[in-house]
């Protein structure tokens, strides 16, 4: 388990060193399976509202906590990908990521605000401060009830015309609470966002469990993937794309397919092998037949000068 935690946290992908918390709880959970004589960590218990600081988190463990007294966590090592974290979205607890334990070690036991949306941790914070928070909490609390009641009804135009809301999301993570508040669907998924502020492109397999979060998460929505739209102003250094004076118009998504055509076999079989997961198959109107459809366009590059 070891050797393997520590290839993984020699990547250069992101999501593949996130992977590290994964790997380490499904073997810890293994081992106590099998030697059920091996005492297992000393569970966390909360007794009372806390901001939880900690490395890392394993999904299990967050999961053994009393979620009514985590008031939020400031986890040294998890990043955007982390199982972790998508749970803690999932249960509206605030996550703060990247900040070094040494630095707030010494503040344990103090009172402290934490604002999560705006990447603020706020140690001992004086009246007004703590003021002005209480009322922001009380109002998002106001407004998420009233949108928690309004998210299940219908759109109707005024003059009474049925409207579909669908969300538009960059990434997996997106999704569940795109769907909590009412999304019928994902409109667009950009999923040129897994390409970028990496050194190299997502391999199959990355992609594949990214799509397959989304469409587990919609269960029969409907989702369109917006195949990778990268280049112009999407710049990913490693494809080496020249830059342009006009980059909205320029070599960029279905433009630059046919130079990078093993990039987008490998998007379309990641796709197709998420959609083969769900239990209503993509585009199938009458659940009849189990098929997957892609739309695309293909016009002569010669016609776009």
């Amino acid at each position: 388990m070891e050797q393997v935690c520590a290839k993984l946290s020699a990547s250069a992908s992101d999501y593949l060193r996130e992977r590290v918390s994964d790997i380490r709880d499904i073997s810890e959970q293994l081992l106590h399976i099998t030697w059920p004589e091996l005492k297992p960590r000393n569970k966390l218990v909360l007794e009372k509202p806390t901001i939880l600081v900690a490395e890392d988190l394993t999904p299990s463990q967050f999961l053994s906590l009393d979620l009514k007294n985590l008031a939020g966590m400031i986890l040294e090592k998890t990043g955007r990908t982390s199982h972790t974290l998508i749970l803690a979205r999932a249960s509206a607890i605030p996550v703060l990521s990247g900040l070094p334990l040494d630095a707030i070690a010494r503040y344990a036991g103090q009172p402290a605000v934490l604002d999560a949306q705006c990447g603020v941790l706020a140690i001992n914070p004086n009246d007004a401060v703590s003021g002005y928070y209480q009322v922001a909490q009380t109002l998002a609390d106001k407004r998420q009830k009233q949108q928690a009641q309004a998210a299940a009804q219908l759109a109707y135009s005024r003059d009474n015309k049925r409207i579909d809301i669908a969300a538009n999301i960059g990434t997996a993570l997106e999704a569940p609470g795109a769907f909590a508040n009412g999304a019928e669907g994902v409109g667009l998924f950009r999923t040129e966002m897994l390409y970028m502020d990496r050194d190299s492109a997502p391999d199959e397999q990355e992609q594949f469990e990214a799509y397959q979060q989304v469409l587990l998460a919609a269960g029969d929505k409907p989702i369109i993937f917006r195949t990778m739209d990268i280049g112009g102003d999407k710049s990913i250094p490693y494809l080496n794309i020249p830059q342009e004076e006009n980059p909205f118009l320029g070599y960029r998504a279905v433009r630059i397919y046919p130079e990078f055509a093993g990039l987008f076999r490998t998007q379309l079989r990641a796709i197709l092998r998420a959609a083969s997961f769900r239990q209503r198959p993509v585009d199938d109107p009458d659940g009849s037949q189990p098929r997957s459809d892609l739309m695309g366009e293909r016009r002569d590059p010669k016609s776009d000068r």
